[in-house]
């Protein structure tokens, strides 16, 4: 029965072939069963089956064998008649093509080469999957320059901040103020890392970099610092 199933037609494709509600169509089916008589030889033509309707309830209908639909074309003539004929055979030639290009060989040397072929074309599209993932890499992700530039931006901020390399605040807290820096830009665009930021967002990076002030607690601790420095001198 799954092969029989596997080469028929809707009753509701036959509907829409034919233009005609699909409970006439049913209707028709059925008058051609009663017809037969014989359920078994019927089988062969109609397969009593079932669908889901849009409001999610199941409803009859046929599946139509090539037989089936031979049978059923003969209740209709001229233009109509000729259209449906040549949609369904249209159409179960099309199913005998595809069955046939599913039977595996049963050669071994046949088999070898389908092997080999379908390996190749697995190795073309990783292949391709790979470039495509590469390509949108290059797009999403910041350029080595971009990361290269927004770093620089950071510790020349961090740098300043603290007051340069010689004020007591820089061994103290210019790795605070860059770990605060970098915070701030990952929390702006929502990254684990600053390497995730979209590359077409870089220049409002650069922006958000060129604003950035350090807390107010950090300022605090970094003018405390530079002024015991200063006092020091001074005592000096």
């Amino acid at each position: 029965m799954k092969n029989l199933l596997d080469r028929t037609i809707s009753s509701m494709d036959v509907a829409e072939m034919v233009e005609k509600e699909h409970k006439d169509v049913l209707r028709d089916i059925r008058n051609i069963i009663r017809h037969l008589g014989e359920s078994k030889i019927a089988q062969s033509y109609f397969i009593s089956s079932s669908y889901i309707n849009s409001q999610n309830k199941e409803l009859p209908c046929f599946s139509l064998t090539k037989k089936g639909c031979e049978l059923y074309g003969t209740r209709m003539t001229g233009e109509k008649g000729t259209l449906f004929a040549v949609e369904y055979i249209e159409r179960f030639n099309e199913m005998e093509e595809r069955e046939k290009s599913l039977v595996l060989p049963t050669d071994p040397m046949d088999i070898l080469a389908l092997t080999f072929e379908a390996q190749k074309q697995a190795n073309k599209k990783l292949e391709a999957v790979k470039i495509d993932v590469d390509l949108l890499k290059n797009e999403i992700d910041l350029s080595r320059n971009q990361k290269a530039q927004l770093s620089k931006a950071v510790r020349f901020n961090c740098m300043k901040a603290v007051g340069g390399k010689k004020a007591r605040a820089y061994t103290l807290y210019y790795r605070v103020a860059i770990s605060e820096h970098w915070k701030e830009i990952k929390d702006y665009f929502e990254v684990a890392a600053y390497e995730e930021i979209p590359k077409l967002q870089f220049n409002d990076a650069m922006e958000l970099a060129g604003m950035w002030h350090p807390s107010a607690e950090l300022a605090l601790k970094i003018k405390k610092a530079n002024t015991q420095t200063e006092l020091f001198d001074e005592v000096v």
